[in-house]
């Protein structure tokens, strides 16, 4: 196939996938069928949080930029990066015993990879901690993905997603990690939805 040697890292869309906090974020609706109208159609709903999706800094930062602002990221200094050991938030210190320079594509992989696609979410994932994303702000990277569908938990505020958005970073949420090995050496091809003016899109994000 033409996927062949690439990696689907993106989160499945269907009506039994994980959803934030278990909130619905999915309906699908049968509108058209074949017996009255001779042809199939369907419409779909869905929130701008639904699986892999992108986060424009509107997000949080209420001057931020929206989606529009959102680009195709295609780079060859991706790194995914074996955080599989976290057992809670990853920090500054996890991530000081790996090799990050400015310009470089970010993707933490943790036992999140390693949970379902579908079912009940999962509170207790495996965050970006502030004093984290503190420290890929401070090597200037330009992306930081992570394998769960939220960046962070539990922090009043969100300081993770403001240090990263505020500085610039893209930050992509809902990963599916668990064939991606750690590895320095991964071209990362991210296409967000081109929508205008929200603070988050989907997003279809491979790997090479």
């Amino acid at each position: 196939s033409c996927m062949k040697n690439y990696i689907d890292i993106s989160w499945p869309i269907r009506a039994d996938m994980v959803q934030y906090k278990d909130v619905p974020v999915l309906n699908v609706t049968q509108t058209k069928n074949f017996a009255d109208h001779g042809m199939f159609q369907s419409e779909v709903c869905l929130s701008s949080h639904t699986g892999t999706h992108i986060d424009a800094p509107f997000h949080v930062l209420p001057d931020g930029q929206r989606s529009e602002s959102l680009q195709v990221i295609i780079g060859a200094a991706c790194k995914v990066l074996d955080c599989t050991n976290v057992q809670q938030a990853i920090s500054a210190d996890d991530l000081r015993m790996h090799a990050i320079e400015a310009g470089d594509i970010i993707l933490l992989k943790t036992s999140n990879s390693f949970l379902p696609a579908t079912g009940s979410f999962e509170y207790q994932f495996v965050y970006l901690a502030a004093n984290g994303a503190e420290y890929l702000a401070s090597k200037q990277v330009k992306v930081v993905g992570i394998d769960y569908l939220g960046l962070e938990r539990e922090q009043p505020g969100h300081p993770s997603h403001k240090v990263l958005l505020s500085q610039g970073i893209a930050v992509i949420e809902g990963l599916r990690l668990e064939h991606a090995q750690p590895s320095e050496r991964y071209m990362l091809f991210c296409f967000p939805l081109h929508v205008v003016g929200l603070e988050a899109v989907p997003a279809r994000v491979i790997l090479k």
